[in-house]
């Protein structure tokens, strides 16, 4: 118990971004051209505004572009998870909590079949993750430098052992937010391409989201996209349609998550709403969901299941 408390008085909050990070941040955004071209920034940024929300640094990038961000971050993060591993999985975009910086890889094939909004969506997915304002740097006897705080996860907390906090609600949030942009400004022809597709079947495009019976989950049609002529979902469709239910079922909830990434009182409001629906639904949610798709699965029949119950 000594060693634990030791431990606590040793962690130091700083006041501000530490420095390597800021010059690093500066180093990247100075010496590498984003390649925007073909992308509507500006109606990316409008649809941030709109929602009260900030809009951080960000760069677009192409896989040819991946050794130098590499020499520039080093040991900071490995690029190849930008690369397709055996199985196929890759990283699309990044947000960089510490540095709160941006960098989503242009996927030119995917634009082609969905348009540029898909691309602009990623964008959205990560801006949603650097909104939050409640900004706090520590530096820890065992980690280093970090930001334990991101959105509304504790993102520092033991992955490798098992334990998370927050996942499921902050990609949710991220997501919902990209999937709100897909399903406005999607382009007619591919919003067609889609429903023909989930038509053909036998889902019924009148509804909100479809029920993925594979993996016994539901997913949103606004997060559904193209890859090789096939529907595609993301694992965080599966978080975010979660999320979406929250919000149904508790109308006030959404506009409060958007206040909550900068008001420190909405953001004490959320799991009140979210009780509202089941005692003790928020810790169930937030606790013990790591980045996986099953974590989102089971999570989501978590919310189903105490929507269905609630009066």
């Amino acid at each position: 118990m000594e060693q634990s408390l030791e431990k606590i008085k040793r962690v130091e909050r700083l006041t501000e971004m530490p420095e390597e990070w800021r010059v690093l941040r500066e180093k990247i955004l100075n010496n590498f051209e984003s390649k925007t071209e073909g992308l509507d920034i500006e109606r990316v940024c409008e649809f941030m505004f709109s929602h009260n929300l900030p809009v951080t640094d960000f760069l677009f990038f192409d896989k040819e572009d991946i050794p130098q961000l590499q020499r520039w971050l080093g040991k900071v993060y490995n690029m190849d998870n930008f690369i397709p591993d055996h199985t196929g999985s890759y990283v699309q975009a990044v947000h960089f909590f510490i540095m709160n910086l941006v960098l989503v890889l242009r996927q030119r094939q995917t634009e082609e079949e969905n348009g540029s909004v898909y691309t602009e969506g990623q964008l959205i997915h990560e801006l949603a993750h650097g909104s939050s304002e409640h900004q706090l740097f520590v530096n820890t006897p065992d980690s280093g430098k970090l930001q334990p705080r991101s959105g509304f996860g504790l993102s520092n907390n033991k992955k490798r052992e098992g334990f998370s906090y927050g996942t499921f609600l902050e990609e949710g949030f991220a997501d919902m937010l990209c999937g709100d942009y897909m399903k406005k400004n999607i382009l007619s022809e591919v919003k067609k391409k889609i429903f023909k597709k989930l038509e053909s079947l036998g889902f019924d495009t009148r509804l909100e989201s479809i029920s993925l019976s594979s993996v016994k989950a539901d997913c949103g049609i606004k997060y559904i996209d193209l890859r090789d002529g096939e529907l595609h979902y993301g694992e965080t469709s599966i978080a975010a349609t979660g999320l979406d239910m929250l919000c149904a079922k508790q109308p006030k909830l959404k506009q409060v998550l958007f206040e909550a990434r900068s008001d420190i009182e909405k953001l004490r409001e959320v799991p009140k709403l979210i009780n509202k629906i089941k005692p003790g639904l928020y810790m169930e949610i937030q606790k013990h969901a790591l980045y996986t798709k099953e974590d989102f699965i089971r999570v989501q029949n978590i919310i189903k299941d105490a929507i269905k119950n609630s009066v």
